[in-house]
């Protein structure tokens, strides 16, 4: 054999013996000039991802059940309690019923709402509820022999209590109106609040409780039968008058949040919805039982409408003012040659109505909802003449014909995004080495003797956020890029026979000529020591116009070892970090329906009232100016009494805080924003030859 063939066999020998030592390099056309161990033969273990994007859950497939919560207060019905009052509240063709007045052919709007929410629920289950001013405590229900277990069991209870109807027919809504203005639908204590007649027999499956229908049917006659006794204690069984109760808050606290629920609410009906607890700190009473039925914890949305309706008749509050004398609020015309009234004349108020359920189930239902309001709905009402009118801020308004219209808005819990490595669009990228896809992770590859720093960052297409909601990433909490797991270089030692090498779990070596390179495995390795980190997510941040989301994470090259390291990022959203977008109608504003009253606005229309009621009512001759609305605006005190604005009953007491305490119960609190996975691969450095 020639010595170029004995040559060429001895390199290839000695190639093939660097290649299973672990070498990294080899110049076969001259000498070597640099080794290093081949890292590459390290393997880290498979991930187990516990960042995976969860499945959105889903909402029941169950059939649609539809509760409608229907305000029964006197308040919605125009009814004043008190039998003396300026002119009859009901004839044969007139009805002075508020929103649900009747004159002639003539009804309110409201009697069209309430079709149309039956005709939206189609063929699901549908169930009337009248929520008014009675109230049936858990203390009641024990007394009367209703025992139950806990507080959802006594809701259970109350629901039937307060069934009106199971699957009515339209015509339901004909009776309000052509009922006596006494023991009608609205009137405080009515023997209509008993419907238990109607589950007699096979009807009873359609309540929650069917074996207790007679108890039910003892309990309700014993409430009423109180309302109709003078002098009977009611503290417990009414809520007029309480300024920490409204027919909302009680609906609130029995809604079924197993079925979609519309209640209907008379805004002047809500007293306060903020107050201070016995030690002074804060409460929001609306937020406070939102949170404690879990609404929104559930995924649950609420669909906030305002509609303006047609009013005619009286009102004894509105919000915490109550008033001796009443407010008349829309009337009669009367033919100035018969003196007989030949028109109705109502003046506009507003309603509110909230829709609560799963999201895709109120999005379509109020699609639909709006869509046949919007629709149906046509026409002018009020005076035509300009025979009403008002003082507002000092001055006279004469009231001109209005038309129906309605506002919305929807509240559910907002989330910010959830990035990781699976988000689609996903990148990494490295300014000094490379990136591969290894299996489920990303891998960048770093090398320890590079001169300048290294910075990785992981980017994502930026999640547009729903209805017109913000966040202010720079408020992101808990950034953190923490190593969870590593296969670090931790000893070199001679490569001979006299080594001795403790292997432990998750050990790997790789052997190269004379060195035994030893590399353990760790998990969280700088948990005690997070100053040896190299790694330090520097920023969350958008970039392109808020296209792109990126999150930075600088390395400290002085710190690296060879091996792999496994890093997550993470970082946390919070609920103040959402904006939530303007609704001018009902925040506090120029444009806005909603009214705060002051105490001293209470005090002037109180006094203003027991004026009225001292003198004006208590006399054969009443001045023209308190036909209605008490006139227009005049500088003349009535008996020393300077005559205040009217109440701004048009507008909606407290409906920019509602709508606030609404989405302070649906904001979040702290949730994960990025949780992100990848493995950082550190090559050795050559060594010389």
């Amino acid at each position: 054999m020639t010595a170029r063939w004995k040559r060429l066999g001895l390199l290839l020998c000695l190639c093939t013996l660097l290649s299973l030592e672990g070498c990294a390099m080899l110049n076969v056309e001259g000498e070597i000039v640099s080794v290093k161990p081949a890292l590459q033969l390290l393997s880290m273990p498979p991930y187990e991802d516990v960042e995976a994007q969860a499945e959105e859950a889903k909402e029941a497939a169950a059939p649609l059940r539809i509760d409608l919560w229907l305000d029964a207060s006197q308040l919605m019905g125009g009814i004043n309690e008190s039998p003396d009052s300026l002119y009859p509240h009901t004839s044969r063709k007139y009805r002075q019923g508020g929103f649900h007045y009747r004159f002639d052919g003539q009804v309110g709007w409201y009697e069209q709402v309430l079709r149309t929410l039956l005709s939206v629920a189609g063929e699901s289950q549908t169930r009337l509820l009248r929520v008014g001013n009675e109230r049936l405590p858990d203390s009641f229900l024990q007394g009367m022999g209703l025992s139950f277990a806990d507080a959802e069991e006594a809701r259970s209870l109350r629901r039937d209590m307060l069934t009106y109807a199971v699957d009515p027919m339209p015509d339901i809504f004909e009776g309000f109106s052509s009922e006596s203005m006494e023991d009608s639908f609205y009137s405080l204590g009515s023997p209509q609040a008993n419907q238990t007649a109607r589950f007699s027999g096979k009807n009873a499956e359609l309540l929650e409780n069917p074996t207790k229908l007679s108890l039910m049917n003892d309990a309700l006659n014993a409430q009423i039968e109180a309302f109709d006794t003078e002098g009977a204690d009611l503290s417990a069984l009414s809520a007029v008058g309480d300024d920490l109760d409204s027919p909302l808050l009680y609906a609130l606290s029995n809604l079924d949040l197993s079925r979609l629920s519309v209640i209907t609410c008379d805004p002047a009906t809500l007293r306060k919805l903020s107050g201070n607890a016995a030690d002074g700190s804060p409460q929001a009473y609306l937020q406070q039982v939102l949170e404690e039925r879990g609404i929104f914890d559930r995924g649950l949305s609420v669909g906030l409408y305002a509609l303006q309706l047609d009013f005619l008749g009286e009102m004894t509050s509105f919000g915490a003012a109550d008033f001796s004398d009443p407010l008349i609020w829309g009337r009669l015309n009367y033919n100035s040659r018969s003196k007989s009234p030949d028109a109705a004349l109502p003046m506009p108020r507003i309603l509110l109505m909230l829709v609560i359920g799963g999201d895709s189930q109120v999005r379509s239902y109020t699609d639909t909802l709006t869509m046949l309001l919007s629709n149906n709905i046509t026409g002018l009402r009020g005076p035509q003449e300009g025979q009403l009118s008002y003082t507002r801020n000092g001055q006279t308004i004469t009231q001109q014909p209005f038309s129906f219209w309605l506002k919305y808005t929807e509240i559910k819990r907002p989330s910010a995004g959830y990035y990781t490595q699976h988000t689609q669009g996903a990148a990494l990228s490295v300014s000094n080495g490379t990136v591969t896809p290894e299996g489920e992770l990303f891998t960048a590859s770093l090398a320890t003797e590079e001169a300048s720093p290294s910075t990785l960052t992981f980017s994502w297409p930026a999640a547009s956020l729903p209805d017109g909601l913000s966040l202010d990433i720079s408020r992101l909490s808990n950034l953190k890029a923490e190593v969870i797991d590593s296969l670090l270089l931790s000893e070199v030692a001679a490569n001979s026979p006299n080594t001795i090498v403790t292997q432990t779990s998750g050990t790997q070596s790789i052997a190269l000529r004379d060195k035994l390179y030893l590399f353990k495995r760790q998990t969280t390795p700088f948990a005690k020591h997070p100053e040896q980190n190299p790694f330090t997510l520097s920023s969350v941040a958008l970039s392109n116009d808020g296209a792109v989301l990126e999150a930075t994470i600088e390395v400290n090259q002085a710190l690296l070892k060879p091996g792999y390291y496994r890093l997550r990022l993470s970082a946390d959203s919070v609920g103040e970090q959402f904006e939530w977008p303007e609704v001018s109608w009902a925040q506090d504003g120029g444009s806005s329906l909603s009214t705060v009253i002051t105490n001293e606005q209470i005090n002037e229309w109180e006094s203003f009232s027991a004026v009225l009621t001292r003198y004006a009512r208590a006399s054969s001759t009443i001045p023209r100016q308190f036909d209605h609305a008490w006139g227009g605006y005049t500088d003349k005190a009535y008996k020393g009494t300077v005559i205040p604005d009217f109440p701004p009953v048009y507008l909606a007491p407290h409906l920019s805080e509602l709508l606030s305490q609404l989405r302070t119960a649906a904001r979040p609190g702290t949730s994960p924003y990025l949780r992100c996975v990848f493995d950082v691969f550190v090559d050795a450095q050559e060594q010389a030859n």
